[in-house]
């Protein structure tokens, strides 16, 4: 039987999911700030970082979903 840790870990792409979520709106309404604000900011536009981290959750995951992919398949593991 699978371990507490295991289930948390099997339950984890939907918390990603959700968080992404939350993430991809809040990037939104991020880059529309920074719009408004781009004379103040001056030559820092901080739009490709906030990008590239977006781009690194949504790499992670689809890491962690091939994961429980692995966990979940019933002809590699024994659950």
């Amino acid at each position: 039987a699978p371990t507490g840790h295991a289930l948390r870990l099997l339950a984890f792409p939907e918390f990603l999911d959700n968080l992404l979520g939350k993430v991809v709106a809040l990037k939104a309404r991020l880059l529309a700030a920074i719009g408004l604000l781009k004379g103040v900011l001056g030559g820092n536009d901080p739009t490709d970082k906030i990008e590239a981290a977006v781009a690194r959750l949504q790499r992670w995951r689809d890491r962690v979903a091939s994961l429980r992919e692995l966990l979940t398949d019933e002809d590699v593991t024994d659950f």
